[in-house]
């Protein structure tokens, strides 16, 4: 396939995700799982479904091996990722590499509202290790407790899993996995065709900085010989309120002056949760 037919094929899978996702955020926001279209309190052991991991009543710590067995890895946090970002985009998904203990193949840490789920997989996980094939662990926690600690389960990896794992690696040639519906702060900021000053454009202040994605800092050095005039910054304050672009974005209106920003993950993002314990991140 030549570029322009790539291309092409990337927009219809691109627009197809787009529509799937939002059937899927539309019946969460009416309390219905897309995939089962049956509430999301809907629970019967004889009708295993992926909304099981929401807790309905009933679910039991039991269950997770057969949702695994039969949804799979991937299949499990896509969903978890897809059903958190149908509330707010990005900010209930840490998959900040620095965040989480090094030398790992996957983690991530997945929170909305009292639940949360931490995937993990280490280099021995993935090869398979002690008797066990190639497997991953899963946390739940409910309010703060663990609910499913990581070593309760070796929740196999099928070779579907395997292989889509190997694409979110890069590891497979001409292939090129990007989270997009499903991405996380860390996503987002490590992406290289991702423009910072487009993603400084798209944001907005958020009303409450607890629940912010983003953490942004701004370092504005005047000209030598030159000051920053008191009334251009009164006048980017008020376009702020006005319009809630940020001030690092509206500071690239200011004259001779020198402008360093920063952007990292906000409070909002959950903290890391993970088998080794991490440092917290500064607030």
């Amino acid at each position: 396939m030549d570029i322009e037919e790539i291309e092409k094929l990337n927009k219809k899978n691109f627009e197809e995700s787009k529509k799937q996702f939002n059937e899927f955020r539309s019946a969460i926001h009416n309390g219905k799982c897309s995939l089962c279209d049956k509430s999301l309190n809907y629970f019967n052991e004889s009708e295993p479904c992926l909304h099981w991991l929401l807790k309905p009543s009933g679910f039991k710590k039991k269950h997770l091996p057969l949702i695994n067995s039969i949804f799979g890895h991937e299949r499990i946090q896509s969903f978890l990722r897809w059903y958190v970002n149908s509330f707010d985009l990005f900010v209930g998904i840490n998959d900040l590499d620095e965040e989480h203990a090094p030398g790992k193949i996957m983690a991530v840490t997945i929170k909305h509202g009292d639940l949360e789920w931490s995937f993990n997989i280490s280099p021995e996980d993935f090869a398979g290790h002690r008797g066990w094939p190639p497997h991953y662990h899963l946390q739940i926690k409910v309010d703060g407790k663990r609910y499913i600690t990581f070593g309760e389960y070796h929740l196999p990896l099928s070779d579907y899993d395997q292989w889509c794992i190997k694409a979110r690696l890069g590891k497979i040639p001409e292939v090129n996995f990007q989270e997009i519906f499903g991405a996380g702060v860390g996503t987002v900021l490590k992406r290289d065709d991702i423009n910072p000053e487009e993603l400084l454009q798209s944001m907005r202040s958020a009303d409450d900085e607890n629940k912010a994605a983003f953490s942004i800092s701004t370092m504005i050095e005047a000209d030598p010989g030159t000051t920053i005039s008191g009334d251009d910054i009164a006048k980017l304050i008020e376009e702020h309120k006005k319009t809630g672009l940020s001030m690092s974005y509206l500071s690239s209106k200011l004259k001779n002056v020198k402008t360093q920003v920063i952007i990292e993950a906000g409070d909002g993002v959950p903290a890391a949760s993970d088998r080794t314990t991490r440092k917290k991140r500064k607030n």
